[in-house]
């Protein structure tokens, strides 16, 4: 069995009581059967106010305030206070470390929704992933598609190339990674799995960059286009189910600041962008993550828009945020960051929501999303 994670992934450690945003509120715990059994089994008068505080039909625990029954006054634990980890249900054990599983391969990471997750991930300079092999019985999933992830996994090395190709603008690397995900999905979605190499050399290739803009320059480039798309997405935010009761109040503000003031006054918060480097890591976050799921539904093109488009929905809210402060911060890059994956990535209906929008709704079409990106 072949475990990969990124080198920073075991440096984590939670902060408990001085988390700015705990994972125990805001988002419902359910809580895996072998721990369920455990808590019916658990004595005494702490073992009481567990089943009391458990939904056994929704297995979750219960809340109150949008609050986890056992997140105390000092926003610590009291099931940890009670017993330590060796009590807590898979949920809370692992949180915010993330697995996807693979046939013979699992990847591991940390979940951008954590405030101190996404401190790690965007103070990082690049992504660099260990490998590690470790004995085991071998797998066999039946109908996984190994030349697929094979060639998946080829895809995204070659998608983290263009995103560290620090020669051009990040803008012109996200539109070079949405035309090539367009690519890579036609050629996938026609069966057409043998080759694919030459569509990632032909992206990485001298001049590609420099031809690919002039190109979309000439048939998509618009005046206002960044200032448009970027308004129809945030509109799209609100179709998305909501888990913190304060996300659909955070969006509202956010459209105030950035589209109320007309155009003029939204290209002059432009002045608070991120660094290149900061959108690098959102996007080899994404990329890494959801990628390579791309063998169980044949959807890489989605997984690229998903890194892209977050990661221009991210940059708009910091520029929101660093508005009222009337300056830029890491913190509030980090914040903006952790509350949209929180809203995003913590809710699987939201992450199929998206995927079908980003096939439908005009403002995520690859020609307006690239319009945009022309003026980024």
């Amino acid at each position: 069995m072949e475990y990969v994670y990124p080198d920073y992934y075991r440096q984590f450690t939670c902060i408990g009581g001085e988390c700015p945003d705990t994972c125990c509120a805001g988002w419902e715990i359910v809580i895996d059967d072998k721990s369920l059994e455990k808590y019916r089994a658990y004595p005494g008068g702490f073992g009481n106010r567990l089943r009391n505080s458990i939904n056994f039909k929704r297995k979750s625990f219960k809340q109150y305030d949008r609050r986890c029954a056992f997140l105390n006054e000092e926003n610590l634990c009291d099931i940890y206070t009670e017993a330590g980890k060796k009590l807590f249900c898979k949920t809370c054990r692992q949180y915010p470390r993330h697995e996807e599983e693979y046939e013979n391969v699992r990847e591991l990471s940390l979940s951008l929704s954590c405030p101190e997750a996404a401190r790690m991930i965007l103070s990082q300079d690049r992504l660099n992933l260990i490998y590690d092999e470790k004995k085991g019985h071998s797998e066999d999933y039946g109908d996984f598609d190994e030349l697929l992830f094979s060639q998946l996994l080829d895809g995204r090395d070659a998608f983290w190339k263009l995103i560290e190709n620090e020669r051009v603008s990040i803008a012109v690397r996200m539109m070079q990674m949405l035309s090539m995900g367009h690519h890579l999905q036609k050629n996938i979605s026609e069966g057409q799995l043998f080759g694919l190499e030459h569509i990632y050399e032909h992206y990485l290739s001298d001049g590609a960059a420099g031809r690919m803009q002039a190109y979309l320059k000439d048939r998509w480039e618009k005046p206002g286009s960044r200032y448009h798309v970027m308004k129809e997405m945030f509109a799209c935010l609100h179709k998305l189910e909501v888990l913190s009761a304060d996300w659909p109040k955070k969006v509202r503000h956010y459209e105030k600041v950035l589209f109320g003031g007309g155009r003029k006054q939204y290209e002059a918060l432009h002045q608070y962008r991120m660094s290149d480097k900061i959108a690098e890591q959102l996007l080899s976050y994404f990329i890494y993550v959801y990628f390579a799921g791309a063998v169980y539904d044949g959807m890489p093109y989605s997984k690229v828009k998903l890194a892209v488009i977050s990661t221009m929905l991210i940059e708009d809210m910091v520029y929101a945020k660093a508005a009222k402060k009337g300056q830029l911060s890491f913190e509030a890059i980090a914040d903006a960051a952790h509350s949209y994956a929180r809203e995003v990535e913590h809710s699987d209906l939201n992450l199929q929501r998206l995927s079908i929008m980003f096939r439908h709704q005009k403002c995520f079409h690859i020609g307006r999303l690239c319009g945009a990106l022309l003026e980024w």
